[in-house]
């Protein structure tokens, strides 16, 4: 769902076996996207163990970054190396570690 001008930079972990939430803080000096709604998010087990979730644009944003869920941290994807699309909302997100990386 989404609500007229609510966009959101805060990232939020659950912890299944204790079902509970937790507020990711925000490491001083270390990149982060910006605030962003309607975005498409999925998460790739290649990089580290318990993987990196890549999200990708959103309301006028056509951008890629990729948090490492090891090293707590994002990292921004460069638009050649993700394939990027157009900018903009509603976009469908999967991975594939073959060929063409990004679909």
């Amino acid at each position: 769902n989404y609500v007229y001008g609510a966009f959101f930079d805060e990232l939020w972990e659950f912890n299944i076996p204790q079902t509970t939430w937790r507020l990711v803080p925000r490491a001083p000096g270390t990149p982060w996207p910006v605030k962003r709604a309607l975005h498409a998010a999925c998460i790739l087990r290649t990089h580290s163990a318990r993987g990196r979730m890549h999200v990708y644009g959103g309301l006028g944003l056509g951008d890629h970054w990729a948090y490492d869920l090891d090293e707590d941290r994002w990292y921004k994807v460069d638009a050649t190396s993700s394939q990027a699309a157009t900018v903009g909302n509603g976009h469908k997100d999967a991975f594939s570690t073959g060929p063409g990386t990004r679909h």
